[in-house]
């Protein structure tokens, strides 16, 4: 089975699927820093997840790596304005693709090179507010098959601001979300 997770960035995504199947990824020698690359993650139970650099931040063009991997429209300019070249080969790092000494992958993958994924998350992070018209626009691009969307950090709110963050989600994307803590565990039931 293939999991792929994705979100704006900052959301938790690598410490949510640390946290669900209790492994980190780290001790398989991959790097600690996804926002560069599409991580491949093989977890012990035979799952395996493709941990995204996500969307937003100021680095648009590890955007377009995101966007290249799930097969979106890239966007062609960064934040200053300039010109950004499309990704047409994915930077990639899995146990077999990943060289330690220079701490990037040993090659790259075009996005039909990829494994399409069973379940698709979406991560998004209570304290930002839950959803920006950022995280909205994303999720609407992004949802592939039925998504499920995932409510990270929820050990930093309190209840009324979680039920306004889950109403919200309902109505402006029209799911249910489930509520998690990648950092304490909570709603965290580890595979």
């Amino acid at each position: 089975m293939f999991i792929a997770v994705t979100g704006i960035t900052h959301t938790g995504k690598s410490s949510l699927i640390n946290a669900i199947f209790g492994e980190k990824k780290s001790e398989e020698g991959l790097t600690a820093d996804t926002t560069s690359a599409v991580v491949k993650i093989k977890f012990k139970s035979g799952m395996e997840i493709y941990d995204t650099p996500g969307a937003g931040g100021a680095e648009v063009r590890w955007e377009n790596i995101t966007r290249a991997y799930l097969g979106l429209k890239q966007l062609d300019k960064d934040l200053d304005d300039r010109l950004l070249l499309p990704v047409s080969r994915i930077p990639t790092i899995d146990a077999d693709n990943y060289n330690p000494r220079t701490d990037s992958p040993k090659a790259l993958k075009t996005h039909e090179e990829f494994e399409k994924p069973d379940v698709f998350l979406f991560v998004v992070d209570i304290k930002s507010g839950t959803l920006k018209r950022d995280d909205i626009k994303f999720f609407r691009e992004v949802a592939i098959g039925k998504p499920v969307v995932v409510v990270n950090k929820i050990d930093e709110s309190d209840s009324n601001t979680r039920q306004a963050s889950l109403d919200f989600i309902k109505r402006h994307l029209s799911q249910q979300a489930v509520t998690v803590s990648a950092k304490t565990g909570f709603n965290i039931k580890s595979y």
